[in-house]
């Protein structure tokens, strides 16, 4: 039997008719049917008729585009990894390099208005430096300093993007570090947003810490705002990845999770004002 099965993953019907144009609805309808009636030609009756069935039911249930469940969101999980690694649903060969440790110094700009701003944003995978002369860095793993077992994964079916761990690996974890040493300032306070999404039991944890000293942050959208960490010089921010159930539990724990057209909004936001040290 052949289907076209597009409907079956996709919640928004016009949008995917606006973007199907090698050729015509009608034709490629006629196409399937045809080549439906070659396949059926050896079956019974009632096999025929138990398969006509079925198929008006399905197009009955796409009449009307569904709304996918929580536990849908959290993403695909079935088909082989070589299937999935050619659709590029496991990351990108850039994804599976690692770069230098980055650490963040202050730019001239920010020593002048005493502010640090990083933002990044998953769905066009870039970082800006909003008071470095608006600097940006495409590449989630550039501006990282350690990244263990962590991956960004695009999900095309349901429009959405996040990080996650590697596809069978029982926990994961990136780091960022700043380092404001040599430049006469200090922390006189950090707000940090760190947006995190769970499914079943999924863990993500996120906290800051320098030297001796860790603030445990909520990883929440209405972020965290401390001053436990005031007068250090150098801190460093970092996630960890954990928990989840069954063969695909590294994907119930997510980081910066957002559609794939929310080039504007931004589920990292690092604020770190400074002060004189």
């Amino acid at each position: 039997e052949v289907r076209d099965v597009t409907w079956r993953y996709s919640c928004h019907h016009k949008d995917v008719l606006s973007r199907r144009r090698e050729c015509r609805e009608s034709w490629l309808i006629q196409t399937v049917n045809k080549m439906n009636q070659g396949r059926q030609a050896g079956l019974s009756q009632d096999r025929r008729a138990e398969l006509e069935r079925r198929l008006l039911t399905e197009l009955v249930e796409f009449l009307s585009p569904r709304t996918p469940g929580e536990k849908e969101m959290g993403g695909r999980t079935t088909g082989s990894v070589a299937w999935r690694l050619a659709r590029g649903e496991l990351g990108t060969q850039q994804d599976k390099e690692k770069p230098e440790p980055y650490v963040f110094r202050l730019g001239e700009q920010e020593k002048k208005g005493r502010l640090f701003h990083l933002v990044y944003c998953t769905a066009n995978d870039k970082y800006t430096r909003l008071y470095n002369n608006v600097e940006m860095k495409p590449g989630w793993q550039n501006w990282a300093h350690s990244v263990q077992d962590v991956f960004r994964k695009e999900e095309h079916d349901w429009n959405m993007c996040y990080l996650a761990r590697t596809e069978g690996a029982t926990t994961g974890s990136i780091s960022w570090k700043f380092d404001m040493s040599g430049s006469g300032l200090c922390v006189q306070r950090i707000k940090v947003v760190t947006r995190s999404q769970t499914f079943e039991n999924g863990l993500v944890s996120w906290r800051l810490c320098a030297d001796d000293k860790c603030v445990l942050l909520t990883g929440g959208a209405e972020g965290t705002e401390t001053t436990d960490l005031e007068g250090v010089t150098s801190f460093t921010l970092t996630a960890d990845l954990q928990g989840g159930q069954g063969d695909h539990a590294w994907q119930q724990a997510q980081l910066f999770r957002q559609g794939l057209d929310k080039t504007v909004e931004f589920p990292l936001d690092i604020q770190v004002h400074l002060k004189p040290a």
